[in-house]
């Protein structure tokens, strides 16, 4: 199992673009959950596959007490052997951290923070209803630094409302000026039941154009690589070695564990996923050991479909030959039409040993991809 995720629901308050499952914090659920965690992990028996990522993703993992993430770690030690090098990331809002928080966290062997900063201004913050200010951003990158962080990564968001290509811009002079190695850029979503989407249909709120958004996303590929950051997933950029480890073993279709309510485990085969809300997830982990809801059994058809589908989200694209091995088809056999027409309109482009996505349609990729589904 080279991936182990573990989620971490819980945020003082929900951000009005957000429509993760997440919840509030209150003492006795939190304690309830954190056993009920440690319980699905002990669950497990003890597995020879070696784990290379570790991921605390949420909500808010940055809430997480040292003393709690001690002992998630010490149990997945004892289930699992860990590549020696292994990549174990904990997501982080800057409100929540402090520098003995970070302190701690290194301490006990988290060697990758990904930091929500969403923008480098106090207005856009407002909007995203984020914590923090800023400043806070560089503030904490500093101190994770002093204390010895090597792998920090930033999440911005863009096509922001009323958000100008000016002001974006200014957003990614900010990034490139700090010691990161790796950006996440992502174009807001209006999803059903936020808070935003509500603004939306009341006429408070208005999407930025296609052409805005596209503008946007053309000029951070412009900026990002030329400060170094090279894209290898359509909203993903990173310095040379700081490709994220986790995020990718999705991408290349690898199996994950998935720990915590929502989460979702996949083993090559079968896709899992766990139990929400979060009482439901505590109540079937303890009276059932097991808190799965969901299982499929992909199959062969719609592993070739996903294969190609998130292949093709990375600037390397859909590997030829590995396609062959896995599925004993020739992808430009199964899709020659298809691939015939996308090249004709210089949306792919098909070498002997990869198809892939030229870096300047990348905004494209949802289009092409559904091309082949």
């Amino acid at each position: 199992m080279p991936g182990v995720y573990f989620h971490w629901p819980f945020c003082r308050k929900k951000c009005p673009y957000c429509d993760f499952f997440t919840t509030f914090p209150f003492p006795d659920l939190v304690e309830a959950y954190y056993g009920a965690v440690l319980q699905e992990l002990n669950n497990y028996s003890e597995l020879d596959q070696e784990v290379t990522s570790v991921y605390f993703g949420g909500g808010t993992p940055s809430l997480l007490s040292a003393s709690r993430l001690d002992r998630i770690l010490q149990t997945l030690y004892s289930r699992f052997k860990l590549h020696p090098k292994a990549e174990i990331t904990l997501e982080a809002n800057p409100e929540n951290l402090t520098r003995e928080r970070l302190n701690d966290y290194f301490k006990l062997g988290i060697n990758r923070l990904s930091l929500g900063a969403q923008s480098f201004a106090d207005s856009e913050l407002a909007t995203l209803g984020r914590g923090h200010r800023a400043g806070r951003v560089e503030h904490i990158i500093k101190q994770a630094r002093e204390l010895g962080f090597q792998n920090i990564s930033v999440d911005l968001i863009f096509a922001l409302p009323r958000q100008t290509l000016a002001g974006w811009e200014r957003n990614l002079a900010e990034v490139v000026s700090l010691p990161v190695e790796h950006v996440s850029a992502y174009c807001l979503s209006w999803p059903e039941k936020t808070v935003f989407a509500g603004k939306r249909k009341k006429g408070e709120f208005a999407p930025l154009s296609e052409d805005e958004e596209l503008a946007m996303y053309r000029l951070t590929q412009e900026i990002l690589a030329a400060n170094g950051f090279n894209q290898y997933e359509i909203s993903s950029f990173a310095r040379s070695r700081f490709r994220s480890r986790h995020n990718s073993l999705y991408w290349e279709n690898q199996p994950c564990l998935g720990l915590g309510a929502g989460a979702v485990s996949y083993d090559g085969k079968t896709r899992r996923r766990n139990a929400v809300p979060v009482r439901k997830y505590i109540k079937d982990i303890l009276h059932k050991g097991s808190a799965v809801d969901f299982s499929e059994t992909l199959s062969p058809e719609e592993k070739m479909g996903e294969a190609i589908l998130l292949a093709l989200r990375t600037s390397s694209g859909l590997d030829k030959q590995k396609y062959r091995r896995e599925f004993n088809q020739c992808v430009e056999q199964r899709y020659r039409e298809t691939i015939a027409s996308l090249v004709k309109e210089n949306l792919l482009i098909d070498t002997v040993e990869a198809l892939y996505i030229p870096a300047e349609k990348m905004a494209l990729a949802d289009a092409v991809i559904r091309e082949f589904l």
